[in-house]
């Protein structure tokens, strides 16, 4: 099994300079956690903004309504993820 290229590359510049490969290294890393930090609280938001527009449908529509219409989309979801599978096994 070869390496990808991106990582042959580091461990040859690696050889050259231990030390600023190791810093670099560190950056991505550190750039990397910052990002998914970042991923993180924008996912929490719209989980939060999916909760807030379900309750006020609810005080909108009713329960009734809001509640056949998650049934409807979570049918509609699970059909499309079934189909989905059946074209793929032939």
């Amino acid at each position: 099994m070869s390496l990808p290229p991106l990582l042959a590359r580091y461990l040859a510049w690696f050889d050259t300079s231990p030390v600023l490969a190791v810093l670099v290294g560190l950056g991505v890393l550190i750039l990397a956690f910052l990002l998914l930090r970042m991923a993180l609280k924008v996912f929490l938001l719209f989980v939060i903004l999916l909760v807030i527009a379900i309750v006020g449908s609810y005080f909108y529509l009713g329960a009734d309504k809001t509640e056949d219409a998650l049934r409807h989309g979570a049918e509609e979801a699970k059909d499309a993820i079934y189909d989905d599978e059946t074209e793929t096994d032939r």
